[in-house]
């Protein structure tokens, strides 16, 4: 009897052990190791969140592994996932891994279009792999559910750049510029303006260039930089700023005035203490105005996250 009575308790211990292990993987979502992972991410501890995200994702699979107490895939497991997914993309996208990156982006949008995160992140992964028309793609659904999104229509216009596409570069850079005059002053307005002024003074097709327009534009963005940009890495940006002014009066025939604003961009940028290579740069379009000759160039615009 002693012999029985101690095997039904091993037996009561085991189907005791096993529904309590049953009911904890059940309940593994993975939540704790996505909030590390994006702790990592935030600091740029790109394999650390790797690491946490991949755990994530086991733990959520593990939990579809239980018997008894088994939900399943319930929304919050499979929303999860998509976090886990997305955070991998992040963290391969700044280890500049982008095939990884774009690879695990789609897995979240395969499974919920809608995840507007994976979908901006994915298009700028797109960008970098150089696959412009993929990033204006990801942008157009973006803006289709958000028009009035300022950085998606800005990102969209540096895709079309690329793409060679300058009209709708233009319309696209008009649209942020304005969106971004109407909203609170940002950094990010200042660039965004001088890139349409820029590509107006210097487009490679000469039809779409508005000297005057772009005079315009680059005039705002001066007056506002050197009032808040007193920084090393703000007169630097002025710099470039002026540079932009000099080429559209140089555009709108004024290069007398170029010279002279040209002269005011190089001074600034020797007190930025930019690189020789950076400064001879500007001594070409010195050079370039002073012979009353306009400037044509292929634009690398600035990207903003």
């Amino acid at each position: 009897m002693k012999k029985i009575f101690n095997l039904s308790n091993l037996v009561t211990v085991i189907v005791i052990g096993f529904i309590l292990f049953q009911l904890y993987i059940s309940n593994l979502d993975g939540s704790k190791m996505i909030r590390q992972g994006d702790t990592q991410l935030f600091h740029s501890e790109y394999d650390g969140a790797i690491a946490s995200f991949t755990t994530a994702l086991e733990e959520i699979k593990r939990s579809g592994t239980a018997f008894f107490f088994d939900k399943g895939y319930t929304i919050d497991k499979m929303q999860n996932r998509l976090k886990a997914w997305h955070g991998m993309g992040s963290a391969y996208a700044g280890l500049k891994n982008y095939e990884k990156a774009h690879e695990y982006l789609t897995r979240v949008l395969q499974e919920n279009p809608f995840y507007i995160k994976s979908r901006a992140k994915r298009a700028s992964v797109a960008y970098n792999l150089k696959n412009y028309q993929g990033a204006v793609s990801d942008y157009s659904d973006i803006l289709s559910s958000a028009p009035k999104d300022f950085y998606s229509l800005y990102h969209r216009g540096n895709a079309y750049l690329k793409l060679q596409d300058y009209e709708k570069a233009i319309v696209d850079y008009n649209q942020a510029v304005s969106l971004g005059a109407n909203g609170p002053p940002r950094p990010e307005t200042l660039y965004i303006t001088n890139t349409l002024a820029r590509l107006l003074a210097t487009c490679p097709r000469k039809s779409l260039r508005n000297g005057s327009r772009a005079v315009e534009l680059s005039e705002k963005i001066i007056s506002t930089a050197q009032k808040n940009f007193t920084t090393p890495q703000g007169t630097l940006a002025l710099s470039w700023f002026k540079d932009t002014l000099a080429a559209a009066l140089a555009q709108a025939g004024q290069f007398e005035k170029a010279v002279e604003t040209m002269e005011d961009a190089i001074s600034l940028m020797k007190k930025s203490q930019a690189s020789p290579r950076t400064v001879n740069t500007l001594w070409d379009h010195l050079v370039l105005f002073q012979e009353r000759k306009t400037l044509t160039e292929e634009m690398d615009p600035m990207f903003f996250h």
